[in-house]
């Protein structure tokens, strides 16, 4: 059977007809003359935070446009010796591209990395955030983003890089969509491998009606619970598929997820490493993940090689006390809340209808 213009398998074997050509062409990748297809995105670039509840500041302020961080979703950019890969950015849930990444998207895009990101997911109600639908539904709109940014960086492959429930989305795309064949690393910051919430939760939700469960729980939210149906289904076909290399960074103070073993993932060319391993005195949780200094400086050492870093002195390391960043980010939502946050508003994409 042929392969129709628009499925998946025939968009990534584009991307690296694309990609050969201009590392031919180039003589090395990154020299040649950008793609015939015009790429690019909607979105107003914003600052770079310290920390979420800053960008959430940012977000509210300027009345909620749709905000990339600096330097990302640039359709001018492409990859170049020792950033050869597209690294694209999946965010949590509930959240976006900007209030997740504004700090690490940035920083990737200074260190030379072609740096793409999206918001998905968005429930069809009022009320509905992003990060609202399915993990598979989301997946196949990262599809979209992963082929844009590997058509029009050059890449051959791409790095994933995924916090809390976008670890989830983005490994979906990784297994079930790519198969492993355009992916070079998936990185997975707090990531609900098996779940988050407490044991038998999944099991109680299950007795509740339907419109009450929706209600409270997104489809999002329901796949991810621990013993979901979803994620039994999906991890009993192997937690990794052959080719890539899968990184999980996890902390032992997540407000997520109360269990040591529901971050680490299981399979060949993994690496789980836990925050307090690196770094004994930083006691950042869940929520401050992305910003945390010391994640930040170890995914930039894990996007040139996943083996590397991650030792103790290996990575910058100072105190970070317990509870940091949680308050102000139920300050800041709140805040939000009150004043009437456009949950259903506008999202980022890039794609190459533009």
């Amino acid at each position: 059977m042929g392969i129709r213009w628009g499925s998946t398998g025939s968009r990534m074997a584009t991307a690296a007809l694309i990609a050969g050509v201009v590392s031919v062409v180039g003589g090395v990748v990154g020299s040649a003359v950008a793609p015939a297809a015009s790429f690019g995105g909607n979105g107003v670039t914003g600052p770079r935070n310290m920390d979420l509840a800053g960008a959430r500041v940012v977000e509210r302020t300027m009345g909620y446009p749709p905000l990339v961080p600096e330097g990302v979703n640039d359709p001018g950019c492409r990859v170049s010796p020792g950033r050869e890969r597209a690294v694209v950015l999946v965010h949590g849930t509930d959240s976006t591209l900007y209030a997740d990444y504004s700090l690490l998207g940035a920083e990737l895009a200074d260190d030379g990395w072609c740096v793409y990101g999206m918001d998905y997911g968005r429930g069809p109600g009022p009320d509905d955030g992003f990060g609202w639908r399915t993990i598979a539904e989301s997946a196949a709109e990262l599809d979209a983003t992963v082929t844009a940014a590997l058509r029009s960086s050059g890449a051959r492959e791409v790095s994933l890089i995924g916090f809390s429930q976008g670890a989830t989305v983005a490994r979906y795309w990784t297994n079930v969509i790519d198969g492993g064949k355009y992916t070079a690393t998936w990185i997975g910051l707090a990531s609900p491998t098996r779940g988050g919430g407490p044991d038998g939760l999944t099991g109680l939700v299950q007795t509740v009606p339907q419109p009450f469960r929706d209600a409270v729980f997104s489809p999002s939210l329901q796949d991810l619970l621990v013993g979901s149906r979803f994620l039994m289904d999906f991890n009993a076909a192997g937690e990794t598929v052959p080719g890539p290399a899968y990184v999980t960074v996890s902390t032992r103070f997540d407000e997520m997820m109360w269990r040591s073993d529901l971050q680490p993932i299981h399979g060949e060319r993994v690496r789980n490493i836990v925050l307090q391993d690196l770094c004994p005195e930083n006691l950042g949780g869940h929520m401050l993940m992305p910003y945390n200094p010391t994640v930040v400086a170890l995914v930039k050492y894990l996007l040139v090689d996943w083996q590397a870093g991650g030792g103790e002195g290996e990575i910058s390391c100072g105190p970070v006390p317990l509870g940091t960043g949680i308050g102000t980010v139920v300050l800041q939502t709140n805040l939000g809340k009150l004043q009437g946050v456009p949950h259903n508003r506008e999202a980022v994409i890039y794609d190459t209808q533009f």
